[in-house]
């Protein structure tokens, strides 16, 4: 408690804490509110996109559905090796030095359970532990 106080007197709240909750949950509810709306409109939306193409239409008297490609390029690698072997067994030199620098670095949980079991591996492992708050309202007796 002596270090919340310290921290008011350096920055006072800007208003009482109890106005702070009420408008913290109010927003919280919000975006919940907001999300799960959004998510439906998405799901409309697509489903409306989804019709249209069925049916082959693309324009109408007043609209058009635009369609708006991102092409990426993705090595085929057979083909790749086929036509530049050389440089295929370098990249490949390369890729298994890389992997030998970070080999061990992370292991997986699941891969060591599944060798070892759960039990025997927690004396080998860290705990990350992730804070999210969340404001709730009290119920009043």
């Amino acid at each position: 408690m002596a270090e919340a106080k310290a921290k008011s007197e350096i920055l006072p709240l800007s208003r009482p804490a109890e106005e702070l909750f009420k408008e913290g949950l109010e927003l919280q509810e919000l975006i919940q509110v907001g999300t799960e709306h959004l998510n439906r409109l998405q799901e409309r939306l697509g489903l409306i996109k989804e019709e249209l193409l069925f049916h082959g239409i693309k324009e109408s008297e007043s609209y058009t559905l635009w369609e708006k490609q991102r092409v990426v390029r993705k090595i085929n690698v057979k083909r790749f090796a086929e036509m530049f072997p050389e440089v295929y067994t370098r990249l490949m030199e390369e890729e298994l030095l890389r992997a030998k620098r970070n080999a061990g670095k992370k292991i997986r949980v699941q891969d060591a359970e599944r060798m070892l079991g759960e039990d025997t591996i927690d004396p080998a492992c860290d705990l990350d532990t992730t804070i999210t708050h969340i404001i709730q309202r009290k119920e009043i007796a």
